[in-house]
């Protein structure tokens, strides 16, 4: 996170979004203690939203075509995908972030948020 410039507190606003699947939802409780532990900042854990979802109507809604990857997306409050970009960052990757932030987006977009979707 620290290539992409994503902070604990101030800057951009991001989120994390781990997707367990729905048939975890049983399991929820031991899930989120799970989630607890392994998140030690509480800033961080501020910032990671359980997913208890379909895998695959979420990674529909989103155009995600793998499971087991970590995707970065840029969107809008409305639902609209900027920008979903696989795997590790790199700096092509970096530059492939930055040009979705084009005027247009910025102007009219006065809220965004950056999605980081792990499976």
């Amino acid at each position: 996170m620290e290539q992409l410039d994503l902070r604990e507190t101030d800057g951009q606003a991001w989120v994390e979004l781990p997707v367990v699947g729905r048939g975890a939802v049983l399991f929820r409780s031991f899930v989120d203690k799970g989630m607890r532990l392994g998140i030690t900042s509480p800033q961080m854990w501020a910032r990671t939203i359980t997913i208890y979802s379909s895998w695959s109507a979420f990674n529909l809604a989103l155009g995600i075509l793998w499971r087991g990857e970590i995707y970065l997306a840029l969107v809008d409050p409305d639902g609209t995908v900027h920008a979903l970009i696989e795997g590790d960052v790199t700096e092509g990757k970096v530059e492939q972030l930055c040009a979705a932030f084009t005027p247009d987006f910025i102007i009219n977009r006065l809220q965004r948020i950056m999605v980081l979707i792990r499976h």
